[in-house]
């Protein structure tokens, strides 16, 4: 059985991404979103850590 990620490790996964993601065209970006959103729902610890790396990576992807 995988052992479950930490909330630090997700949150490099989250920022590294969305860094990758904001060249993408608009309807890349949205699939791209939904991809992090499902692994995000199996990997972060509970509802509230879900929406803050949500957050997060929506933020960076912006800034990016």
């Amino acid at each position: 059985m995988k052992k479950p990620e930490t909330y630090a490790e997700l949150q490099d996964f989250v920022t590294h991404q969305a860094a990758e993601d904001a060249v993408l065209p608009p309807g890349e970006r949205v699939y791209q979103e939904k991809l992090v959103a499902d692994v995000l729902g199996q990997e972060a610890p509970d509802d509230r850590a879900f929406k803050k790396l949500l957050n997060i990576y929506r933020t960076e992807k912006q800034a990016a």
